[in-house]
């Protein structure tokens, strides 16, 4: 389309010099036209000619003011003053206008442009053809080039259709000027210039208004960006007295803007649009900052949580200022997205789109506070007695939803007020109950994992990426386990207790030389604890006790504010390390919405996530690293995708001077200590092609869980030893169309592991097209690529062109 563009501008130059050079024959031999509304017969006609083009041209699109009632009546001026200047201009001007805006219409997507520029061309041909009284067809001629250039939408480039317009009205206005009478032409010229420098004196003022503006304008965005970079850290001091400042630059930088110097502005295109689009803005900033003022007020975020006591009557006070807030910036953005920037100075225009993002974001952090304000309360047993499963996992030995559990809690809620009901070991479960329990959970989680039996060996539970699959399972299985009904799951793994160390202080558990804190939390849950103790008794004796102490510090201790408390949480949660399941559909939502529920979500577009799963019955994966290397090939013309994913497993676990139960496996096949057995499980939504490790072919189990084809297969690691598996995929092109081609999404889930990911992604294009950079992509000569430590699932993006 770029080159399309070049060539019909160079064409059309050429048009307009040559058009402009055949004019002057024709005004040398100065032939006059019947006057319009004569005596004549074609007087009248081309009244009404002038009459239909004024009202066809009002219907048409186009906003060269934004006002509305000055727009129509520009319409139907520029359309009647096509025809009048074409009745009047010499027949080589004509063909010039209809050229020039037949061209862009038959390019563009409206096709009552192309029919209006296919008569303008037609039109302009029958009247060099015709001898006899052609002042009807002229008429014509200009009613169809006035009606296809009001209504051009190609070229897709600022001001190209205007210019196209443009130009062919001032072809056939300098055409009709020369062959108008001398005291007409005098006349003509003189309103032209009159109006031209009254527009430029109100566009001069205006000028002035915007220029005393500016600092008003800098200074409101820019304090109401520290508002709320304040307000979500718990700064409330700093967020009202920005608020503040915010509010008044807006509001004088609104009353210049918008007074009564400013309203001529309005009628003169392009000074109208960006006379608008400040009013908007500083108007739109002063509301939000009186909003925010009084939403920080009504929603303190410096409360504290006192003796594991929510105060479930102020979440619910909540409710109705934050809707409030809601409702206003919903009002706000419309008036944003109202704007046409198109003819917007740059610097306007970039305000203008920060404001919209700041907007959206404030907007879609307001309905998240109403939907907390709407669920918190029930799910904090406001509306009577809460029971939750908290799972303890341990990534050392990894499971898909990030390890087993090794221990576990029952606590409830009852109007805000947390306690323990009870907590036990993952033996506890599997030994108590039933003996013939039955597996209840989502279709594809029984049918991948029903031959685990995680019925009667509850390390095996949390085998699904999915956390409100491994929920469904608890809440079926744990009432068959000796424990009663439960409300929902909440999952933990050694990272979240250090986090909420860092909200409750450190605490004492019996056996321990030192208090457990948020700094040693990590690393002596998952690593240290295993060579402290004499026996493996000693050790489950000292995890029981510590999940007791950090418990009956939450229920006891007073934590920080809640803005701290979603500072700190808040990433332990991105890397699916703290996730909380509801039954209740609202809640479940709700906690979607947060990112906290864990969900195997991924949108639209690729995907691809790598699943490892100890088999060894040991705690040998805290010695585990992983890399995943993804390579695609995008073709999408033909819906073609080809990729790569090349998996590395590394395990520096020795192969002695540890305890057995970390190095050692066990189970009837148990693997030599220092060795590892991995269940490997890669996530796409492409089909299998072939698998190769070490570069020998090797089967993969192909099923499909979450909506996902899975491939899947067992490994084995030695000590200090390296495997890499290679599997490739084929399928459809998984992009949309976009940026004038297509936008390819990849997301990369991680599981919640001990090290981070080496993940490096690659983008190619098949032959015949380009890939440009996108999202945590840089281009590297032949396509895109990007290689991040992955401890949290990303997005990845590229633009894929036809070369």
């Amino acid at each position: 389309m770029d080159k399309l563009w070049l060539i019909a501008a160079a064409g059309f130059g050429l048009a307009a010099v040559g058009g402009a050079a055949l004019l002057v024959p024709d005004a040398v031999r100065s032939r006059r036209r019947p006057a319009a509304c004569g005596p004549t017969l074609s007087g009248p006609i081309l009244c009404g000619i002038v009459l239909a083009a004024m009202v066809l041209g009002a219907t048409a699109p186009g906003a060269p003011t934004t006002t509305r009632v000055i727009d129509v009546a520009m319409r139907a001026v520029v359309a009647g003053a096509f025809v009048v200047a074409a009745a009047y201009a010499f027949h080589r001007a004509q063909i010039v206008a209809a050229v020039a805006v037949a061209v862009p219409a038959a390019l563009g997507t409206v096709r009552a442009g192309s029919v209006w520029g296919a008569v303008a061309l037609g039109a302009a041909v029958a009247v060099i053809t015709i001898d006899e009284d052609e002042l009807v067809l002229s008429g014509i001629v200009g009613l169809a080039t006035g009606q296809a250039a009001l209504r051009l939408q190609w070229p897709h480039r600022t001001g190209g259709t205007a210019l196209i317009a443009g130009v062919a009205l001032t072809a056939l206005g300098t055409s009709a000027l020369l062959n108008a009478p001398p005291r007409v032409r005098r006349s003509i010229t003189g309103a032209l210039v009159a109006l031209a420098t009254i527009g430029v004196a109100i566009s001069a003022v205006y000028a002035f208004l915007v220029l005393e503006s500016r600092h008003d304008v800098t200074r409101g965005v820019a304090a109401s960006r520290s508002a709320l970079v304040a307000s979500r850290r718990g700064d409330t001091v700093t967020a009202q007295r920005d608020f503040e400042i915010a509010g008044a630059a807006f509001a004088r930088a609104r009353d210049r803007l918008d007074g009564w110097l400013a309203q001529p502005a309005r009628v003169v295109p392009i000074a109208a649009q960006n006379q608008r689009a400040l009013a908007v803005l500083t108007t739109t900033g002063a509301d939000l900052a009186r909003e925010g003022q009084s939403l920080i007020r009504s929603a303190d975020p410096n409360a504290t949580l006192r003796h594991g006591q929510v105060p479930i009557a102020e979440v619910r006070a909540l409710l109705h200022p934050l809707d409030t807030a809601s409702t206003d910036l919903d009002q706000a953005r419309a008036r944003l997205h109202g704007i046409n920037t198109t003819w917007l100075v740059s610097p306007l225009a970039s305000k203008v789109r920060e404001l919209e993002r700041r907007v959206d974001s404030a907007r879609d952090e307001a309905i998240t506070g109403v939907q907390a304000a709407q669920v918190l309360p029930a799910l904090l047993g406001g509306d009577g007695t809460r029971r939750y499963f908290v799972a303890f996992q341990t990534p050392a030995e990894e499971r898909a939803n990030g390890g087993i559990i090794g221990n576990f809690a029952v606590v409830s809620f009852t109007n805000g007020r947390f306690d323990l009901v009870r907590s036990g070991r993952d033996t506890d479960l599997n030994e108590q109950g039933s003996p013939t329990r039955k597996l209840i959970g989502p279709a594809d989680y029984v049918k991948r994992y029903g031959h685990f039996q995680p019925e009667s060996t509850w390390q095996n539970v949390t085998m699904s990426p999915d956390l409100p699959s491994v929920a469904q399972v608890i809440e079926g299985l744990y009432p068959q386990s000796g424990g009663m009904p439960i409300d929902g799951v909440v999952s933990v793994d050694p990272y979240a207790v250090a986090a909420l160390l860092k909200l409750t202080g450190p605490v004492s558990v019996p056996g321990l030389p030192f208090e457990l804190s948020s700094k040693n939390a990590a690393q002596f849950l998952l690593r240290d604890q295993y060579t402290s103790f004499g026996s493996n008794g000693q050790r489950v004796d000292f995890l029981g006790e510590a999940i007791n102490a950090v418990i009956h510090r939450l229920k006891t201790g007073n934590l920080p504010k809640i803005a701290t408390i979603a500072h700190t949480l808040g990433p332990v949660i991105r890397e699916g390390r703290l996730k909380v399941e509801s039954t209740r559909g609202a809640e479940e939502r709700f906690l979607r919405r947060v990112g906290a529920a864990g969900a195997f979500d991924h949108g639209s577009g690729d995907f691809v996530g790598l699943v490892t799963q100890n088999a060894s019955g040991n705690k040998i994966d805290i010695f585990q690293h992983r890399e995943l290397r993804y390579a695609v090939t995008l073709d999408p013309a033909r819906d073609r995708t080809t990729a790569t994913a090349t998996i590395t497993l590394r395990n520096d676990a020795p192969p002695s001077g540890l305890p057995k139960y970390v190095i050692g496996g066990s189970g009837p096949n148990p693997t030599p200590d220092g060795e590892s057995r991995v269940y490997v499980s890669l996530y796409s939504p492409l089909a299998l092609q072939r698998a190769r490790l070490g570069g020998a072919p090797f089967a993969l189990d192909t099923s499909t869980e979450l909506g996902e084809n899975v491939f899947s297969g067992f490994v084995t690691i030695p000590s200090h030893g390296t495997i890499t598996l290679r599997i490739d995929l084929a399928g459809r092109a998984p992009v949309r169309r976009a940026h004038g081609g297509w936008e390819y999404d990849l997301f990369v889930w991680h599981q919640p592991t001990i090290a981070p990911d080496a993940v490096t992604v690659t983008v190619h294009g098949a032959r015949g097209v380009s890939i440009d950079a996108g999202r945590a992509l840089r281009a590297d000569g032949t396509g895109a690529t990007g290689a991040v430590s992955l401890s949290a699932s990303r997005r990845f993006a590229a633009i894929a062109k036809n070369r």
